[in-house]
């Protein structure tokens, strides 16, 4: 039998034939075929005029017009591979599912918490000048010997100091102190909060405890223990900060209080017992509410939101995606495939991330949009190869008088041909895409900024393993499909979707216009970029760690189920955040204002002032009442001449216009200042001014100029019989360029 292809390549079958064709260099080559199969002769790349031919079973008996190239070498390399991925369909399928299975496994490992920034220094002016500070300012990591555990009481509709209120807060106490782990985190520390000052008090000893404390409260009267309350929360008061900004000092009324458990810092794991006890024991009280903010408030805060996402991000997710295979597809099952091959893209990525130990942080949001986005791209180019060789099989066939011929080659021969040819064909494509796409992530792998860095490389790992996944798995079990479905009499030949009735006329108007208005086409892209550009300046550029935490109005009003629910520790760490101020120093966030220049310019001092203002104003600083704990030259200023006399003359000859900033002599003021702060006396020592002093002057490495030439150098060893006061002198002196507040 013999027939002729589109080509000009002639076609012979049978028991022995002989393909003759003329090379390229007009050599005329014959190759015999003793398979009772057809000849499919296509272009290879070996060279100008060079053909090469193949059977129908992927195999090629011979190669002619002249020595394979590396383009060859490559072809041949791609067609064993995937000639071994479709020929052992089953074994790869089997194989692939136990890797998977052994790569998921690694989500049970997988660290969904990262550090938001860590140690980072940014080449900008901020960040520059921010590293100044830490260098020669110092910072607030200090040692602490304690880590405080804070306990909220709160009564919305009535008053968290009443009599009943304390008393809960004392029973609470009771409670969770027949705790084991409580009990030998606390030691001797006690418990810090309006209601164990107050029952103190009224129990009339500092000693008293918490069973006596209670019997004092009980037997007191309703007007007794509000004027203790009163007498206690005065104005000045060190207990105020066991007290929401909105409480007025000396009134028996707020809307809530706190109790603080000094745990020690040393030991993680009873605290985290004694932490847990505290949370578990809040559950169960409601009037007054009590409740905590920390590490176990924080997990159910971030179950309900995964819930929150699983109700309704999730299914929306699938419907978008099961949408798009349905279009593309337009076949039940290659939906089900492509949507197999989706899945496990995202299995392997978090398990390989969970095996690696690397924290997922950001890339539990971007990942799985950015892989399913690109296994769904990669499964429409394999697909649609798939199915347009089929076609040109088909059409192969049909020319030949094929359908005989189809059905003595083999149903199964006619799936797994044309998947080779299709990933022979896009393989080398999308391996430049994953190439790509992998350096591109991974140049992220060298920021400082630690959540960037594991973005980087969680994407990559996603990127890789769709790759893997998309030409291994993915085709083995469609050849596995497809040979059983066809094997029961359903033709799996499907249409290409840029060949059906809809989209090809869409797709040639686009060639159309590109080639008859090409110029148009440009003018129109740049013209669009350029508005692109402009836009980019607007770009709210607005950090993750801005976020205000709310939840839109719309996810709220969701009907039924897929309402967004706020969660109650969510509301809870919210109102704590807007009316305390963290009980742990370490907890605190501080920010450092650098003043560079003349700092002994009366204007440097009214820029400082300007801050406090501007701070005061704005509410970025935590304040209860009319104070604003900042520090500051001025503050330390202020507080010398509240206690120093001769200071306090000193500060006021300065300040002309008496508003608190010394206007002119301000060096003899810095001078002054240092040298009473520093001052220590048996009636009252100063170690916070000596502190306070020692932080604020810029360091001397920046102030002081270098020595002459000819002058010795000195040892910047401490004297070791120079005196704090002497020391805090010198430094005082070198005021000139620098201050922090």
């Amino acid at each position: 039998m013999e027939s002729w292809t589109p080509g000009g390549f002639r076609t012979v079958s049978g028991p022995e034939a002989v393909f003759s064709f003329i090379c390229g260099w007009g050599e005329t080559v014959q190759v015999r075929c003793t398979r009772d199969r057809p000849l499919v002769p296509r272009p290879f790349p070996g060279g100008a005029g060079t053909r090469r031919v193949v059977s129908q079973s992927g195999q090629r008996p011979a190669a002619v017009g002249g020595h394979a190239s590396g383009g060859e070498r490559m072809r041949d390399a791609l067609e064993k591979t995937f000639g071994f991925v479709t020929e052992h369909n089953l074994v790869v399928l089997v194989l692939m599912l136990v890797v998977t299975a052994g790569v998921a496994g690694g989500m049970t490992r997988l660290q969904t918490e990262s550090e938001a920034g860590g140690n980072v220094s940014f080449d900008s002016e901020v960040g520059q000048k921010s590293e100044y500070i830490r260098a020669n300012y110092g910072s607030n990591d200090t040692e602490q010997p304690t880590r405080p555990a804070s306990v909220y009481v709160r009564d919305e509709g009535g008053n968290a100091l009443s009599k009943s209120a304390l008393l809960a807060s004392l029973r609470y106490q009771q409670d969770v102190m027949d705790n084991e782990s409580v009990a030998a985190s606390l030691g001797d520390r006690g418990v810090v909060s309006v209601a164990n000052i107050v029952g103190t008090r009224a129990a009339g000893s500092q000693d008293a405890t918490l069973d006596e404390q209670v019997a004092a409260l009980g037997a007191a009267s309703e007007s007794a223990v509000e004027q203790l309350v009163r007498s206690t929360l005065s104005e000045g008061s060190e207990a105020l900060v066991l007290l929401p900004s909105t409480y007025e000092p000396g009134t028996a009324t707020a809307e809530s209080t706190r109790m603080v458990f000094q745990f020690a810092a040393e030991d993680e794991s009873p605290r985290t017992a004694a932490t847990a006890a505290l949370y578990e024991t809040t559950q169960d009280r409601e009037n007054p509410e009590l409740f905590t903010t920390g590490e176990h408030a924080s997990a159910a805060a971030n179950d309900q939101y995964m819930q929150n996402t699983m109700e309704l991000v999730v299914p929306a997710a699938l419907l978008m995606i099961l949408l798009v295979l349905g279009f593309s597809y337009r076949d039940l099952v290659d939906v089900v495939v492509g949507f197999t091959g989706v899945v496990l893209s995202v299995l392997w990525m978090f398990g390989i991330l969970g095996w690696l130990q690397i924290p997922a942080g950001m890339t539990l949001i971007i990942g799985p949009v950015l892989i399913v986005g690109l296994s769904v791209d990669y499964g429409l180019h394999v697909f649609m190869r798939y199915r347009e060789q089929r076609e040109a099989q088909r059409a192969s066939d049909t020319r030949a008088g094929s359908e005989a011929t189809r059905e003595g080659s083999g149903a199964e021969e006619n799936i797994r041909d044309p998947m080779v040819r299709s990933l022979s064909s896009v393989a080398v494509a999308l391996g430049l895409v994953t190439l790509t796409a992998m350096v591109g992530f991974m140049a992220n792998s060298i920021n400082e900024l630690a959540t960037i860095e594991q973005l980087a490389y969680g994407i990559t790992l996603g990127v890789f393993s769709t790759f893997v996944v998309s030409l291994t798995l993915v085709p083995a079990l469609k050849v596995t499909v497809d040979s059983l479905l066809e094997r029961v009499g359903l033709d799996r030949r499907k249409q290409p979707l840029g060949k059906t009735r809809l989209l090809q006329p869409v797709l040639a108007s686009g060639v159309t216009i590109a080639r008859r208005a090409a110029p148009v086409v440009v003018v129109l892209a740049l013209v669009a970029g350029s508005a692109g550009a402009v836009a980019w300046t607007d770009l709210d550029r607005q950090s993750f760690q801005q976020s205000d935490g709310e939840i839109a109005e719309w996810k709220q009003n969701l009907p039924g189920s897929l309402a967004w629910d706020v969660s109650e520790e969510s509301q809870q760490r919210q109102y704590v955040d807007e009316h305390y101020r963290a009980a742990s120093e370490d907890a605190r966030r501080h920010s450092a204002v650098l003043f560079e220049g003349d700092v002994t310019d009366p204007a440097a001092l009214e820029r400082v002032q300007a801050v406090h203002d501007r701070a005061a104003e704005t509410g970025v600083v935590y304040s209860q009442g009319d104070a604003v704990p900042m520090t500051s030259p001025l503050t330390v200023m202020q507080g010398v001449a509240a206690e120093d006399e001769e200071f306090a003359e000193t500060f006021a000859d300065a300040d002309t216009d008496g508003d608190g900033v010394p206007d002119r002599n301000v060096e003899a003021v810095y001078d002054g200042r240092c040298g009473r702060s520093c001052r220590s006396t048996p009636r009252r020592p100063t170690p916070t001014r000596l502190t306070e002093c020692a932080r604020l002057r810029p360091p001397a490495t920046a102030v002081r100029s270098p020595p002459p030439p000819s002058a010795p150098a000195r040892s910047t060893r401490p004297n070791s019989r120079s005196s704090p006061t002497t020391s805090c002198r010198r430094s005082c002196s070198r005021w000139s360029r620098s201050a922090s507040c």
